[in-house]
């Protein structure tokens, strides 16, 4: 399989919005690899997206035009880190596997507050996807199905894809704030 790129998560993006069940068939056929792959990519994208983003993104954002809380890079990352654990842990429920608790670095890194570009860059770092997925067997235990609050039933291979695809999102975020 061709490596999936930023820009193919944000189109797939675009598509959940429109049809809500699709989380259950992206990435469905993908190995295990090929995710943690994406995951790899997606998650050297968000480092790249904050050592690029001005200073001002790393202060308290006014809210939107519409009154919206407008997250700062720090509270992006930490709930990227924090998601990392919820839609892993997800994927793991489905796959009938217990990760335990998070390791305390990321824990750590999840908790939501400004942080200048190098506290931020550092909170990044913590998640290394190869450790993360080191952790989940690649076989056909990630077929079996768990609720999802919004997408209904997904598989665990589908969940981690999807964790993918929620932080392709969030570097978008990121880059907004340039």
């Amino acid at each position: 399989m061709a490596a999936t790129t930023l820009e193919d998560l944000t189109t797939q993006i675009s598509q959940v919005r429109e049809k809500p069940g699709l989380p259950y068939e992206v990435g469905k056929e993908l190995s295990l690899d090929d995710i943690r792959q994406t995951m790899a990519t997606t998650r050297a994208a968000l480092v790249a997206a904050i050592e690029a983003a001005p200073d001002s993104a790393f202060e308290p954002q006014p809210d939107n035009d519409e009154g919206e809380e407008v997250w700062s890079v720090g509270p992006i990352i930490a709930h990227c880190n924090s998601s990392m654990m919820g839609i892993g842990g997800g994927a793991a429920k489905a796959a009938g596997l217990d990760l335990g608790d998070p390791p305390e670095a990321l824990a750590a890194a999840s908790e939501s507050r400004v942080m200048g570009r190098e506290e931020a860059l550092a909170a990044a770092r913590v998640v290394n996807p190869d450790d993360f997925f080191a952790m989940i067997p690649d076989d056909d235990k990630l077929d079996a199905e768990s609720p999802h609050d919004f997408f209904g039933p997904m598989s665990g291979r589908t969940w981690l894809y999807f964790m993918a695809m929620h932080e392709a999102e969030h570097v978008a975020q990121v880059k907004a704030l340039s």
